[in-house]
């Protein structure tokens, strides 16, 4: 499975821009200014917080869980980001999913959604579960047919 890795790219922020206001022209002194919803991203995305040091954590995630078959074919459906911890908590989005380094992070494609797993729950199965529920939110197909084949 390793020939099937996805690269990982890197991100200053995933949270989108604060969207232009649009003007109504309910009345005719005056617009009504409303705030437009982001733009959805063409895919969710999953976040890999990590500080860059070797520790056991590291290696669990780098060498079990990104190489079990059925999370490294289910990355391809993710925007892979690799982010430090402090450009995580620089992003008003991600800033309150989970403390722990190293940490998953999924992001919906609307960006409404974002859940951290972090510690225990760093496994295959459990990263595996959180891909199924965010795929499921961008995704007319089934994730986990299209997965396992």
């Amino acid at each position: 499975m390793a020939a099937l890795n996805k690269a990982w790219s890197t991100m200053n922020r995933v949270s989108p821009e604060a969207p232009a206001a649009v003007v109504t022209g309910d009345t005719e002194e005056a617009g009504e200014t409303v705030a437009s919803e982001p733009e959805p991203a063409s895919q969710p995305f999953l976040v890999y917080v990590s500080d860059g040091s070797e520790s056991s954590e590291v290696e669990k995630i780098e060498k079990v869980i990104l190489f079990d078959n059925k999370v490294c074919l289910g990355l391809w459906a993710f925007q892979t980001v690799r982010m430090t911890p402090e450009q995580v908590e620089a992003d008003p989005l991600l800033a309150k999913a989970g403390k722990s380094v190293p940490r998953f992070i999924f992001v919906s494609h609307d960006y409404k959604d974002v859940n951290a797993l972090e510690g225990n729950g760093l496994s295959s199965s459990k990263v595996y579960d959180e891909m199924k529920k965010f795929a499921k939110k961008a995704y007319k197909t089934n994730f986990d047919k299209n997965v396992r084949g």
